[in-house]
């Protein structure tokens, strides 16, 4: 039998090993197949258009991106949502430039015509700039219509840092990859754009994911040093399933750092070249461990690495306090003056 997309499935004659998966194939059925990580993919739901997108663009919008650059969401994630939500950063972003989060409408985030997406990356060990797959949206809404006009804000994975942002549009070869991956067979041809079911069997989620490589082929990633490495060795030290450490900034050069939260001391762990390299450290919080400082494990990063604050936006006070999470929180819609022109593309008819 063959399937829509022109996979084979073999006749199996011989039964199957204890433990392993039965898969139940009937006509006219494609059977799920799992991934590597627990989920599944299923079948595009919606074609695409075919027309590439009409541009949209906004001053406004592009002025808050920039005023966000330097800043770390942690401190607007603890604000906004539970500390173990799996969207509390990107709902960060959002609160940052002024709107109420809203993922799950048809419309799109900025004015209906812009969507506005969080992209988390991390170095590698051999100092490429790396992310990860991308959610674009739940499986009952078209993927081709959020992907039209994207605003791409990028965060460091660690410190949640805002290193900068870039504009995307569903034109050219963007939009004919996009395009073909509705023909294409989910599992064995590997497209960029694709549905995906996570979560415990009966319970799970379908949502439309662009890959990773099609985030740094076409939308492009930033490469600065505020993009810190993320390896297995940090992540055995420094997060607790999806609980975040507690940054204190640090010089690179020096062993304790004084606790932005209690005043206590921080200890960095492992050599000082391990910090230059990586951006980050482990860290121990001295005696006495009281509070907030209790609960949670402790970090350090390379303050040389973090952006320089943007001018009339916020100082580098509030940058520490916004990884710290410590004094008031800053939401920079509250700090960009809004521009008389946004700069809105203007179509004439004929």
């Amino acid at each position: 039998m063959r399937t829509r997309h022109g996979a084979t499935i073999p006749r199996i004659g011989a039964p199957p090993q204890v433990g392993s998966p039965v898969l139940p194939v009937a006509t006219g059925h494609v059977p799920a197949l799992p991934c590597y990580n627990g989920s599944v993919r299923l079948p595009m739901r919606h074609p695409p258009p075919a027309e590439a997108a009409a541009p949209a663009f906004c001053a406004y919008l592009d002025a808050l991106a920039e005023g966000l650059r330097g800043l770390s969401l942690h401190a607007a994630a603890r604000h906004t949502a539970p500390r173990r939500s799996r969207g509390r950063f990107g709902t960060a972003v959002q609160w940052h430039l002024g709107l109420d989060a809203h993922d799950s409408g048809p419309a799109a985030d900025w004015e209906g015509t812009i969507e506005i997406k969080l992209v988390t990356v991390h170095r590698t060990a051999r100092g490429h700039v790396r992310c990860d797959k991308l959610k674009v949206c739940d499986a009952h809404l078209d993927p081709y219509a959020r992907l039209s006009n994207v605003l791409f804000v990028f965060a460091d994975r660690w410190t949640r840092v805002v290193v900068g942002h870039t504009w995307f549009r569903r034109a050219g070869a963007g939009h004919a990859v996009l395009a073909a991956a509705y023909d294409a067979d989910p599992h064995f041809d590997r497209p960029d754009l694709f549905v995906e079911a996570r979560g415990r069997p009966g319970r799970s989620a379908p949502a439309y994911y662009v890959s990773a490589r099609f985030v740094a082929e076409h939308v492009g990633l930033p490469d600065v040093p505020a993009i810190t490495v993320d390896d297995a060795e940090l992540r055995a030290h420094l997060r607790t399933g999806r609980v975040d450490p507690l940054w204190t900034p640090i010089a690179p050069d020096e062993d304790e750092a004084v606790c932005p939260r209690c005043g206590g001391g921080v200890r960095r762990l492992g050599p000082a070249e391990a910090l230059r390299a990586k951006g980050v450290a482990p860290a121990v919080h001295r005696m006495p461990l009281e509070g907030v400082c209790a609960r949670y494990p402790h970090g350090v990063c390379d303050r040389s690495r973090l952006p320089e604050p943007v001018p009339g936006v916020f100082g580098v006070r509030e940058q520490i306090e916004s990884l710290s999470c410590t004094g008031p929180v800053l939401r920079v819609a509250d700090r960009v003056v809004e521009p008389d022109d946004h700069e809105h593309p203007v179509f004439l008819s004929a």
